[in-house]
């Protein structure tokens, strides 16, 4: 796989050839700019990445290299699954992911400071592994225990 290849759509790529054939035939970056729909700094980022490191790194996006420490793992998963089958607190309809995720840091079981609405919408969406016996049923556990505990601290208040 070429540099980046994994990352650049075909439009892009299509777009970036256009400019270093333009810069090939002598147009400044304003014409380019203006000929292609792109702005004059695209341009000179391009040229740049070209005459730098070759056609390959300017036809396509830089690897991303970003690694994200994951804030949940399956305690904290079972929390949230233990959450989401439990009643909404008293004065809402339903959970949303807002309040899933403002509940889960009030929870004093779960070691977390903060987490995103978007964790708990990718935490939701994920599959159960049951590829994974052992995933599974450590989940099962995990939830169980969740339950119990939620069940235990949940007050219930007649109408």
């Amino acid at each position: 796989m070429a540099y980046g290849e994994k990352y650049s759509s075909g439009g892009v790529t299509s777009k970036r050839a256009q400019i270093l054939l333009k810069a090939d035939d002598g147009w400044t970056d304003v014409q380019i700019a203006e000929a292609l729909p792109v702005e004059r700094v695209t341009v000179e980022r391009i040229r740049k990445r070209y005459t730098e490191q070759g056609l390959a790194a300017a036809s396509h996006d830089k690897k991303r290299n970003r690694i994200y420490e994951r804030k949940m793992d399956g305690e904290v998963e079972a929390h949230l699954i233990a959450l989401v089958n439990s009643p909404p607190p008293s004065g809402h309809r339903r959970w949303t992911l807002r309040l899933l995720a403002d509940q889960l840091v009030q929870l004093e079981e779960v070691p977390i400071e903060s987490i995103s609405h978007e964790s708990i919408r990718l935490t939701i969406k994920k599959p159960t592994p049951l590829h994974c016996k052992q995933c599974s049923q450590q989940l099962v556990d995990y939830s169980l225990l969740a339950l119990n505990q939620l069940s235990q601290a949940i007050v219930v208040v007649p109408r």
